[in-house]
């Protein structure tokens, strides 16, 4: 068995095709979910935030004391006494039921109701266990808008 493992190296293509699976294998899937995640909350979250929530959730104003422009204050904030995220129970999460524009309940943004594929961008952020990347800037970002706005 091992002269013939030993010979099917000698091809080059079969050494190739065996070194790039040991090194997809060598990657960690933490690394490849974590990124995605990461990628996910830039490209889906970050946008809503900004656009429809830091205005009245961010660094100049935190209507009902609630900011979304931090990192810790959504990842551990509070609405009243529910949880702004409950990764472990999604829809129990107060960010996301007041995104479904319940009639007897909050309506946010006040604006107008979220698509629902921004909807499920953030129940599915949720659902993801809230991924935040530590060197995601909402909070200067908010603050640079607001600027703007100023203007």
């Amino acid at each position: 068995m091992n002269i013939l493992f030993t010979k099917s190296l000698r091809d080059p293509l079969q050494a190739t095709v065996i070194t790039a699976v040991m090194v997809l294998l060598s990657v960690s899937p933490q690394s490849v979910v974590a990124g995605d995640a990461e990628d996910f909350f830039e490209q889906r979250i970050r946008p809503l935030l900004l656009d429809k929530c830091i205005e009245c959730h961010g660094p100049t104003k935190q209507e009902n004391g609630v900011r979304l422009d931090r990192r810790k204050d959504v990842l551990e904030g509070k609405a009243g006494e529910v949880p702004l995220i409950n990764a472990a129970f999604p829809n129990d999460s107060r960010l996301l039921k007041v995104l479904h524009y319940a009639e007897d309940d909050t309506q946010m943004p006040p604006s107008g109701k979220l698509s629902d594929e921004q909807i499920q961008f953030v129940q599915q952020w949720i659902a993801g266990g809230a991924v935040w990347p530590e060197s995601s800037d909402l909070e200067g970002e908010a603050k640079r808008r607001a600027e703007r706005w100023r203007e």
